[in-house]
């Protein structure tokens, strides 16, 4: 009898240490969760401020870029706007990076010209190739234009990270740019660089893990590891070859197809003459970007009026009329530029409004289905606002019914919005 409590009691307390253990595994867990969660925030916010003085910044090299100025000068600029560039790829590598800690990945797919996009990121990196005695070629096997339907910032960010480390590791000879399809979309990044042993191949892959090299090459050791994620995240494969002193071909596979041209926007109704957008509204608190875009616009022969405090917006919403389309920012202080959008469509439902904004989780279709008629992200490249106000970039200007129009008993009970704006 005495033998079986004995067994009974070491029984029970195996159970309550095993209890234990799980609740303090689970506690650990879930405080690992929530100071990742507190991690990403903090660099979502980071990301957010160093974005917004980044748009003035490049906007302003960009605006210089089209003054008659010396081609020394250009150059000049141009290699400084690469650099703002370069900033932001590795902000977005560092918020990838924690998204895939996090298991949290989100793909915003878009269809959108591909040869076109592999043509912009070699652009980006031949002023570093041009300082070395390295060429950079783009060798397009596909027809052009070709279009495909996927996450158009993680592809792009998954050929930035490759092509930068070709272009970083090679001192001179060539990086070839290869785009095939046979069945899949092929990619194919090869150099002539310092290469590295096959032993090394599986290191490339680890977090904050970086092979010797003699070029002491800066880096942070985690972009192909983000590479890998977000070629994991498209459902593709990533192969590397490399030998030691004689270069790296990287070969990434991704189950991709062609997708439907999209119409040409250009000769659509937006590029009649009469419906240029000619008198612009932007709401944008940050005063220096606010000044860039009246002065980049300006230039243009469009009218532009700024609103960059709180307590203007509903003077400016009050004379809509007088503007053909406007621009707000995601969060001015004590407003959101959804708020905005609202108080503009109780007095205005036709009048496009386009969002801009810094954060990582706004895209242009979370934006439309929010009411918006279109997205700019930030850093904002000034040429965007051209494209969209002589109509290159499609308007949605057919917007869903109002709350009031939907449900115009609820106007008898509150009263009207927009006889009380309008007073």
């Amino acid at each position: 009898m005495v033998l079986i409590l004995i067994i009974i009691f070491l029984i029970v307390d195996d159970l309550k240490k095993g209890q234990k253990a799980r609740l303090d595994l689970a506690r650990e867990k879930q405080l690992t969760e929530s100071l990742m969660e507190s991690r990403h925030k903090l660099l979502l916010s980071v990301s957010h401020d160093i974005k917004t003085p980044l748009s003035s910044m490049m906007g302003y090299m960009e605006m210089w870029q089209g003054e008659k100025i010396p081609e020394s000068m250009k150059k000049q600029l141009l290699s400084a706007q690469n650099s703002g560039k370069h900033i932001l790829s590795m902000l977005i590598n560092l918020l990838e990076f924690s998204r895939l800690e996090r298991n949290a990945g989100e793909l915003h797919n878009s269809r959108f010209n591909l040869t076109e996009l592999v043509d912009e990121i070699i652009q980006m990196f031949r002023p570093l190739t041009e300082g070395k005695e390295l060429d950079i070629e783009f060798e397009n096997r596909v027809e052009s234009p070709f279009y495909v339907e996927t996450d158009h910032t993680v592809l792009r960010q998954i050929l930035i990270n490759v092509i930068s480390n070709a272009v970083k590791y090679t001192v001179k000879g060539r990086i070839d740019v290869r785009l095939s399809y046979e069945n899949s979309l092929i990619f194919s990044i090869s150099d002539t660089g310092i290469g590295m042993h096959e032993s090394d191949i599986r290191e490339i892959f680890k977090p904050f893990s970086r092979v010797k090299n003699p070029l002491k090459a800066e880096g942070n050791g985690f972009g192909m590891y983000v590479t890998h994620g977000l070629i994991h995240s498209l459902k593709g494969e990533i192969n590397v070859q490399s030998k030691k002193d004689e270069g790296t071909c990287v070969t990434i596979t991704l189950p991709l197809h062609p997708a439907e041209k999209i119409p040409d926007e250009s000769k659509n109704s937006h590029q009649d003459s009469n419906n240029v957008y000619r008198k612009v509204l932007v709401f944008e608190d940050d005063i220096t970007l606010g000044k860039l875009i009246n002065e980049f616009l300006s230039k243009q022969g469009f009218k532009v009026k700024i609103c960059n405090n709180t307590r203007d917006v509903d003077g400016f919403i009050n004379h809509i009329s007088l503007f053909d389309i406007v621009f707000t920012d995601m969060q001015m202080p004590d407003i959101t530029g959804n708020e905005i959008l609202l108080k503009i469509r109780r007095i205005n439902s036709c009048i496009p409004v386009w969002l801009m904004s810094a954060y990582d989780d706004y895209n242009t279709e979370k934006a439309v289905s929010e009411g918006f008629s279109g997205f700019i992200t930030k850093p904002i490249r000034m040429g965007k606002f051209i494209d969209v106000l002589s109509g290159e970039t499609q308007v949605i200007t057919n917007h869903p019914p109002s709350l009031g129009e939907k449900f115009p008993q609820l106007a008898s009970l509150f009263g009207d919005d927009t006889e009380t704006i309008k007073k």
